[in-house]
């Protein structure tokens, strides 16, 4: 499995300007301000934290943004 695979999403103005905020004032890189935020909130829901079944983890691995992706230098 990929460490890291591509996210996109939209967020409300002023959540991404406290991100931006964060990045300037306090050197936080937005990648791991993301990913420590989104592991917090999801360690509330106990199907966040239960695996997969085969064959559907098989689908998300096969699909084209985790399939087709490379790590950058890779």
């Amino acid at each position: 499995m990929p460490a890291q695979v591509p996210f996109n999403s939209q967020i409300r103005f002023d959540t991404y300007l406290r991100i931006k905020q964060a990045q300037f004032y306090d050197r936080v890189k937005i990648k791991d301000l993301t990913d420590e935020a989104l592991n917090y909130y999801l360690d509330q829901f106990e199907g966040a934290n239960t695996p997969l079944p085969p064959k559907v983890l098989q689908e998300v691995l096969n699909q084209g943004k985790i399939k087709g992706y490379k790590k950058r230098g890779g």
